[in-house]
């Protein structure tokens, strides 16, 4: 079962935060493509959650991803995420979610049901 509400959510990411030095999106996104999605066979799906400013490059790994048939969603949690990474990361704007920290668990939810739901 995939928890949802935001006070679950938001324990899941206290224990994610980067701690010390910078936050590397495109490690983390190159990291997804050799581990989570290299043998994979079927629809690929990744919901891709940040919180800040990555101190490296996202858009080649995103693009790896796309090729390989990975439909991203990505959730830009405020104040920190910056929407143009946010969409680059995405790829599709429909794909692209801003929220806060109480709202998480919604906009969670309805990326959840979207991607489950087949859409591109």
């Amino acid at each position: 079962m995939v928890s949802t509400t935001a006070p679950e959510i938001k324990s899941v990411i206290q224990l994610l935060q980067p701690v010390g030095g910078a936050r590397k999106t495109g490690q983390a996104l190159k990291l997804v493509l050799k581990r989570l999605f290299i043998a994979s066979k079927g629809k690929k799906t990744l919901i891709f959650l940040t919180a800040g400013k990555s101190s490296d490059k996202v858009l080649g790994p995103v693009q790896q991803l796309v090729a390989m048939g990975v439909n991203i969603f990505c959730i830009g949690v405020m104040p920190g995420a910056i929407r143009s990474e946010v969409l680059t990361i995405a790829k599709n704007p429909q794909h692209a979610y801003e929220t806060n920290f109480g709202s998480l668990g919604t906009i969670a939810k309805r990326v959840k049901d979207k991607a489950c739901a087949g859409v591109n």
